[in-house]
């Protein structure tokens, strides 16, 4: 996502709600640190990808009026062993006592600082 690939569609949809006048709970790129989805399991990638799309809604026009972003997590860290997020995977329980050792990533290591999440 960090790459533009969505770009059109999410320009769309906050050209919607800019001119709608409405405000939203945007919950993009849920569950980041299970390892179902395309998002998750790779913690740099997620940072960046929520970034640029928070990024492309302050382009358009929006503020914390219009959109507020939340960072929605899965219960538990479990990612993907291979790091190839799908909905077969097989996953880690990633728990702060076996993090170091399994090199395994938990949620604080997907957060993309204070200026990207308004809620939890």
């Amino acid at each position: 996502m960090a790459d533009g690939l969505f770009d059109k569609q999410y320009k769309e949809f906050f050209s919607l709600i800019k001119s709608g006048d409405v405000r939203v709970i945007f919950r993009t790129m849920h569950e980041f640190n299970g390892g179902r989805y395309p998002w998750s399991s790779k913690p740099v990638a997620f940072k960046q990808a929520r970034i640029h799309v928070r990024n492309l809604s302050r382009e358009a026009g929006l503020t914390q009026q219009n959109i507020l972003f939340d960072f929605s997590l899965n219960a538990w860290d479990l990612p993907e062993k291979s790091g190839n997020p799908n909905q077969r995977g097989v996953f880690v329980s990633c728990t702060q006592a076996v993090k170091a050792k399994l090199k395994c990533p938990t949620f604080e290591d997907y957060y993309p600082g204070d200026k990207y999440v308004d809620l939890m």
